[in-house]
């Protein structure tokens, strides 16, 4: 039977699969597994080694297929470009404290940036690097990136984002402009480091109830293509993720052509029938609501990953998962209860 990396990367290449491989993102309920060996997650963004200790410990607790060297913390592009962060918890993700671009002139100065002169990018970076050497033809070693509009949030602020999209889109397009380069400089140092998968943040339509979606279109999909058609050009293999509520997930897929599209089966109101549509175009990763898993019971967590894998049922291969990061303090039966199912589809 093939191995996680095996059964990924197979499935990325909508290939036979022998199993529905199993997939996590970020922390997957959250930094228990590590808390148990001693670590908290503040000093793991300090430190390579405990940060790949700490990885690798989420995914020992369940048993994925695949290792996320990078955690959902949608913050530390933004940072390396100036945004000032903070830990107001040392078990938990740090918060914005001051958006770079607040006050609009520090244009002027806005630079792309390599993740390797940051110091918290740079650790993540090294740490990837450990983790794709010590388990990378085991498991698949995913690298974690968000696209433009998600590091823009957190860049300008995401009220000034938003009235960006109306008032001042030239200075939205500049600094747009600005992240993309970064992010492929961070695609390039990933691949230095042996990382060739890439689990991509792309909340396309999260703005949904403030934008028209001809405006997340120009601010958001047209500056994730080229990030990801760059991605894939240095031989990354790409899943782009995306857990609106509105995912559009043929239109992301037509825009940007990823490998691998990750979102919420139950925000699609005709999957089964999207299923058909996309079978041999792109590998799809449906995902279990996060709300489900959290709040069980671990019978109707079975029932539902059976469900939405029998939209896919006919297709050569997919992949599983919940739909977004499992919740911390969820229980352990229910998150347990989401790989079993997984693991019994074939």
């Amino acid at each position: 039977m093939s191995n996680g990396r095996e059964a990924i990367e197979s499935a990325l290449e909508r290939e036979h699969v022998d199993r529905i491989p199993a997939m996590y993102q970020y922390l997957a309920a959250g930094p228990g597994p590590f808390n148990a060996i001693g670590l908290e997650m503040q000093e793991c963004y300090h430190d390579a080694e405990k940060f790949a200790r700490a990885t690798a410990a989420v995914r020992d607790a369940y048993g994925y297929d695949n290792i996320m060297a990078g955690w959902g913390c949608i913050l530390l592009e933004a940072h390396a470009m100036g945004t000032e962060i903070d830990f107001p918890r040392s078990n938990g993700y740090p918060q914005g404290t001051g958006p770079f671009l607040a006050d609009p002139a520090n244009i002027e100065s806005l630079e792309p940036v390599d993740p390797m002169d940051n110091e918290l990018l740079r650790v993540r970076m090294q740490a990837s690097e450990i983790l794709a050497s010590r388990y990378g033809k085991e498991f698949a070693v995913m690298g974690n990136m968000v696209a433009p509009a998600v590091v823009a949030w957190e860049l300008r602020g995401y009220e000034g984002y938003l009235m960006d999209m109306f008032f001042e889109k030239e200075l939205a397009h500049r600094y747009l402009s600005v992240i993309v380069e970064s992010l492929r400089m961070h695609g390039e140092r990933l691949s230095e480091m042996g990382v060739d998968m890439i689990f991509f943040e792309d909340d396309f339509t999260a703005s949904q109830e403030y934008a028209p979606l001809e405006s997340m279109r120009e601010f958001d999909l047209e500056y994730a293509v080229p990030c990801v058609k760059t991605l894939r050009g240095m031989g990354h293999k790409v899943i782009v993720h995306n857990c609106t509520k509105l995912p559009l997930v043929e239109e992301q897929v037509n825009a940007l052509r990823p490998d691998g599209i990750h979102y919420n089966a139950d925000n699609v109101p005709d999957h089964e029938e999207m299923c058909l549509r996309l079978k041999g175009k792109v590998c799809l990763c449906p995902g279990v609501d996060e709300g489900l898993v959290y709040e069980g019971p671990a019978e109707k967590i079975a029932a539902t990953v059976r469900r939405i894998a029998s939209h896919v049922a006919d297709h050569d291969a997919f992949i599983m998962s919940s739909a977004y990061e499992v919740p911390f303090k969820t229980k352990d039966e229910n998150h347990l209860a989401l790989i079993d199912a997984i693991r019994s589809l074939r």
